[in-house]
């Protein structure tokens, strides 16, 4: 039912590059995160051979050097590849949620005169040092990622949340087919539990509802329960799981 979404976040995270390999596709972005860097195997080709499939797959990733990884969902096919790919030594890591909300008669966000809402439709230096500083990126991922966003035509929205001369939250939106897709949501460790993270999102999605966006999605991991709770309480509601398989 939700495979239309999976099909979103591949348009909205761009790699570097992608191919084609019997209808899976296979990206690739320096190494810089697991959905960039992965087989999305929504499609595939009838009658091909999986196995070979497979093989030229971990063949690309060792010539790129780095392993073999790809994205498990309940729409991969075949649908028996999770265990062809455990019997072959792949781990699975990253178990996540995809969570989605409807943003009609959302609450607007109320106003603080405390907090300054900074928002700009392309990416700059400011949002990518503030955001990249309060999730560690490193300088080279920092690098991977401007590349990144500034190759895609999608709608996006960089916002910065600062109380202040302090930034104390930030993240992306990027808008495709009226779903707003919430990416790089981070607070500062600083400021955790005061909120900021849900008074940004909440701005995120006003933005979005006056750009024409019906609905939201993100992904995040199942393990980080402070986000989890987060996207609770904004209504955000688990549609389906996906996880990683890598190649050790």
């Amino acid at each position: 039912m939700y495979k239309f979404l999976e099909e979103i976040t591949i348009n909205s995270w761009p790699a570097k590059y992608s191919a084609l390999m019997n209808g899976w596709l296979v990206r690739y972005t320096d190494g810089y995160t697991k959905r960039a860097n992965s087989v999305s195997p929504i499609y595939l080709d009838p009658g091909c051979d999986v196995d070979g499939s497979i093989a030229a797959a971990e063949r690309f990733y060792r010539d790129a050097g780095q392993s073999a990884i790809f994205k498990m969902t309940p729409y991969v096919m075949p649908s028996d590849l999770d265990e062809r790919l455990d019997g072959r030594g792949y781990i699975q890591v990253d178990l996540s949620s995809v969570r989605i909300v409807d943003l009609a008669g959302e609450t607007p966000p109320a106003a603080d005169p405390g907090l300054l809402v900074v928002f700009r439709d392309r990416l700059d230096a400011g949002w990518l040092e503030q955001m990249s500083l309060m999730n560690e990126i490193s300088d080279r991922g920092q690098s991977v990622l401007a590349q990144t966003l500034a190759s895609t035509p999608l709608r996006q929205g960089f916002f910065l949340l600062q109380q202040g001369d302090e930034t104390v939250a930030a993240g992306l939106g990027v808008i495709q087919h009226g779903w707003l897709g919430l990416y790089d949501i981070v607070t500062h460790p600083g400021y955790r539990q005061r909120g900021y993270g849900f008074q940004l999102i909440q701005h995120m999605q006003a933005w979005a509802r006056e750009q024409g966006a019906h609905s939201s999605f993100l992904q995040v991991i199942q393990a980080n329960e402070a986000a989890c709770r987060l996207y609770d309480k904004l209504g955000y509601r688990h549609v389906y799981s996906y996880w990683y398989r890598v190649l050790k």
